[in-house]
This record gives structure tokens, C-alpha cells and sequence, in this order.
């Protein structure tokens, strides 16, 4: 007589299951790993994305500084008797407010979008800094765009325009809050990238 053996199938399956939920942790723990990997590579290309768009704004902001004098030295020798002579004999084209906005529009793109990548990816105290930055160019540009006062009507037309003191301590000013609003963006931006805290404004 045949004799029957009894299998005990738990002990069969044990070490099939104890190799599947060692699969199954390695797997959950690779695939965790995997998302913090993600969660840290979209994070490092915000702040990568958030400190190009301030360097952009620091960078054009700088250069706005320099377009508002060259604003109001085109005024000046584009104005008077001697450039309406000028154009008459077509000797130089008269101003072109396309032309010009154009150009301007061209000036103001880059540190626009610059502005708009901080408030997508930025804190809200980005979002102001760099705010309160744009809007001190553009009221350094209206400045620097302003009509001189230092001569009559009669006299402007004649000779040209020209600025008092006071406009031009203004403008001063104006290029000087730029600076202030400048260093404020920056100043921000190493703090919250876990940078060292330095003077940016330090120097001769």
C-alpha cells in the first residue's frame, strides 16, 4: 500500500510570498526614490528658472538707467532751429513716435518677461520686489522723457531743449531709486537660494 504524503501548502507558499513582498518593498522604494528625485528636479529648475529671470531683471534694469540719458540727450539735439533745418534740407529724418515706440517696446520685452517668470515661479515678496523694481524704471524712463523747463517756448524752439538743476537732480534720483530697488531684488533672491548675505551695493 502506497503510503500518502501531506504537503503542507503554507509552507510552499511562504517563500514565494516573502520574495514577492521583498520585490514589492524594493519596487515601492525605488519608485519613491524616483518621485523625491523628481520632486527635487522640479524644484531645482524653479529656482534655476526664478535666478535667471532676476539676473534678466538686474541685468535690463541696469541698461534702462543708461536708455533714460540717452532719452533725454536725443531730446536735446534733436530739438531747436538747427534739427528743423535739418529735416527740411533731408539731411535727417524727422522722429518717428512708431519708430520709436517700437523701439522702446524692444527695450522693455526682456525685463516684462522677465517680471512674469517671477510672479509664475517666485514668493510674493519676488512678485514685489520685482514689481516695485519695473515700476521705478519706467518712472526713471518718464523722467528721463520729461520736457525741459529751462528755457521759454519762444527759446526752446529757437535753441533747443534744456533742463534745469532741479530736473536733473531728479533724474539723478530716479536712476539712484532704480539702484535701491535693484539691490532689493537681489538681496532677495541670495536669501531665499541659501546664499550668504552680501552688500551689493558696497564699493567705491
Amino acid at each position: 500500500m502506497i503510503g500518502t504524503i501531506a504537503i503542507d501548502t503554507g509552507v510552499l507558499w511562504a517563500p514565494v510570498l516573502a520574495a514577492l513582498g521583498a520585490s514589492a518593498l524594493t519596487l515601492g522604494g525605488a519608485f519613491w526614490l524616483e518621485a523625491r528625485r523628481r520632486v527635487h528636479a522640479g524644484r531645482a529648475a524653479q529656482q534655476d528658472a526664478l535666478r535667471a529671470a532676476v539676473s534678466v531683471m538686474l541685468t535690463e534694469s541696469l541698461l534702462m538707467t543708461t536708455l533714460a540719458g540717452s532719452l533725454r540727450l536725443t531730446m536735446q539735439v534733436r530739438s531747436g532751429l538747427a534739427e528743423g533745418l535739418d529735416v527740411l534740407r533731408r539731411g535727417r529724418k524727422p522722429v518717428d513716435p512708431l519708430e520709436l515706440h517700437d523701439r522702446m517696446a524692444a527695450a522693455l520685452k526682456p525685463i516684462a518677461e522677465a517680471q512674469s517668470v517671477i510672479w509664475v515661479r517666485g514668493r510674493q515678496d519676488h512678485a514685489e520686489a520685482a514689481n516695485s523694481l519695473l515700476l521705478r524704471c519706467m518712472d526713471l524712463i518718464d523722467e528721463g522723457t520729461t520736457e525741459g523747463a529751462a528755457r521759454s517756448p519762444m527759446e526752446t524752439t529757437v535753441r533747443g531743449q534744456e533742463w534745469t538743476e532741479v530736473q536733473q537732480a531728479q533724474l539723478i534720483e530716479k536712476v539712484a531709486a532704480v539702484g535701491i530697488a535693484r539691490a532689493h531684488l537681489a538681496e532677495l533672491a541670495r536669501t531665499h537660494g541659501g546664499m550668504a548675505m552680501i552688500d551689493v551695493l558696497a564699493g567705491d
